[in-house]
């Protein structure tokens, strides 16, 4: 459900009819930023929404910057826009488009139980570059892969949560990024690389359902709607998270 009356005021306040709300930011990772729901907004957002429920809800707040570039239906670039300026120089960049498809997106994997409810949206332009705003269902932080896969400076840890074993969750993070290609979709954003260490990355265990599941959609896209080929699509999100795992478990040994 799209929310216009749900705006930005700064870096971490929201306004929602005639009201602001200074909220506590329980996160900052690149373009993304994370503030936590209080009561008083709760309670306004439930007055304007069946759909929410006496719940903890997050807010996140990140900025439209994702293209794809293909060429004989090979894919040469996905990722930031603002990270590659000389592919995008002359690319016409529609980021209400981009919003529409990161909503289909999230909608067709939340259909298929993949990823936290999303309840509401609304896009804003702040400091001449336009935000997308989510509020969905907070998930525990000690749930996050790359909390429970944990890469150290020189070390690895394996946290899990109530004695899952590592193939347990290794095999359930598979199944699941299945289900998404399965689906048409490329998540793109679930390793990444930080000072040659390999990073799990925008995943969770939801314990209730016994299931990986996948936040931030922001880089993620159809390969067939980009005139790519999805086998390539997909094997190359499967390498790299083949490489992570493959590499956390022999530094774990």
């Amino acid at each position: 459900m799209k929310l216009v009356d749900l705006n930005i005021a700064n870096s971490n306040s929201i306004k929602f009819k005639n009201n602001e709300f200074n909220l506590e930011k329980i996160n900052c990772n690149g373009d993304a930023v994370i503030l936590k729901v209080n009561q008083k907004l709760l309670d306004l957002l439930k007055k304007n929404c069946k759909k929410i429920e006496n719940d903890n809800y997050i807010i996140r707040i990140s900025y439209v910057n994702s293209i794809v570039f293909s060429m004989n239906n090979k894919l040469v670039y996905n990722g930031k826009r603002s990270k590659h300026l000389c592919f995008s120089d002359n690319y016409d960049f529609n980021p209400y488009k981009r919003i529409e498809e990161e909503i289909t997106i999230i909608n067709n994997a939340l259909l298929n139980n993949l990823c936290p409810k999303l309840i509401l949206y609304n896009d804003n332009i702040l400091g001449g570059k336009t935000k997308l705003l989510l509020v969905m269902k907070e998930v525990s932080q000690n749930m996050f892969l790359n909390n429970i896969f944990k890469v150290e400076n020189d070390s690895v840890k394996f946290c899990p949560p109530n004695d899952c074993s590592f193939d347990f969750l290794k095999d359930l993070f598979y199944k699941s990024m299945n289900e998404l290609h399965k689906l048409g979709i490329v998540h793109n954003d679930l390793v990444i690389s930080i000072f040659f260490k390999r990073i799990i990355h925008n995943s969770y265990y939801d314990e209730i359902d016994k299931k990986v599941k996948f936040i931030d959609f922001s880089l993620s896209y159809y390969p067939e709607q980009q005139n790519i080929d999805c086998k390539q699509a997909f094997e190359f999100e499967k390498e790299q998270v083949d490489k992570f795992f493959n590499d956390f478990e022999y530094r774990l040994n």
